[in-house]
């Protein structure tokens, strides 16, 4: 299953800034990196990075976990998601 993240850059589009930008990204779930991340510029809001990764499916009945990202080894601030 595919999981889509958006982060606000606070930008013009034109400064080094956003996750996209990072030589290395990671979407972390439950503390367990998810397969396949990419980061890119939406591309129709300059101001905002899409992160994509693939949802394993062992995450199914896991319950509360934490979700942050990785980027150039700074970690953002997490969120919590549940899963069924």
């Amino acid at each position: 299953m595919p999981l889509f993240w958006t982060v606000q850059n606070f930008a013009d589009g034109s400064s080094r800034t956003g996750v996209h930008h990072a030589s290395t990204v990671k979407l972390m779930i439950g503390g367990v990196p998810v397969d396949k991340v990419t980061a890119s510029p939406n591309p129709d809001w300059p101001w905002l990075d899409q992160v994509s990764g693939l949802l394993s499916k062992s995450l199914s009945g896991a319950g509360a976990v934490n979700v942050y990202l990785v980027a150039d080894s700074v970690s953002s601030n997490s969120l919590h998601l549940t899963f069924q």
